[in-house]
């Protein structure tokens, strides 16, 4: 198809990037890879199986949400434009070189066993991303190095960065690679889907 090509010709003329961000449709939410960005749309990698002409938002952060639509899909890639155009300087933080000041959280909802040597409880997630999540307490002391059991993950070490007004911020002592991430997302939404 004609437009196909004209849409990859239009990503060959962009910035390449290598950052995660999140990705949201109507049936998904989850995590791609951003590879190629330009002011009209960006090419992600992603395990999320989308079509041509699906509608989603695209974030670095989860608070600057972009619109835009599938103009191709093709071996775990997307070429997505945006409903509008973009300052990609703005967008990025500066030049694609530099690291984000933190990688997106994802809004999602999940459990989480946190123990010490002594007890454990449950306890509800509020987003992750690879370093970190929140979780809805503020039962824990700020330095604590405490095993977490994310649903659907293996156990892992963590340290408590911050509480308060009912919540809590954790960071991996390891973060978990993005491959793992976006994987363990996948798997979760297509876990919930057939429950």
């Amino acid at each position: 198809m004609p437009h196909i090509d004209e849409d990859r010709r239009a990503f060959a003329r962009s910035r390449s990037v290598y950052r995660p961000a999140i990705i949201e449709t109507a049936k998904y939410s989850g995590f791609c890879m951003v590879k190629d960005l330009s002011p009209e749309g960006v090419m992600v990698e992603t395990c999320a199986d989308l079509d041509e002409g699906d509608l989603l938002r695209l974030g670095f952060t989860e608070h600057e949400m972009l619109a835009g639509q599938v103009v191709w899909s093709a071996g775990g890639r997307l070429g997505i434009r945006f409903a509008c155009p973009i300052d990609v300087s703005k967008v990025l933080g500066g030049s694609a070189s530099e690291e984000p000041t933190r990688p997106p959280r994802l809004p999602i909802v999940c459990t989480v066993e946190v123990a010490d040597s002594v007890t454990s409880s449950r306890n509800q997630v509020l987003n992750i991303s690879t370093r970190g999540f929140r979780i809805k307490s503020s039962a824990f002391k700020v330095g604590e190095k405490l095993f977490v059991e994310i649903t659907g993950m293996p156990r892992k070490k963590a340290v408590v960065r911050w509480t308060g007004e009912g919540e809590t911020g954790f960071e991996f002592l390891m973060p978990l690679s993005y491959g793992e991430l976006e994987s363990w997302t996948v798997r979760r939404q297509t876990d919930t889907e057939a429950a």
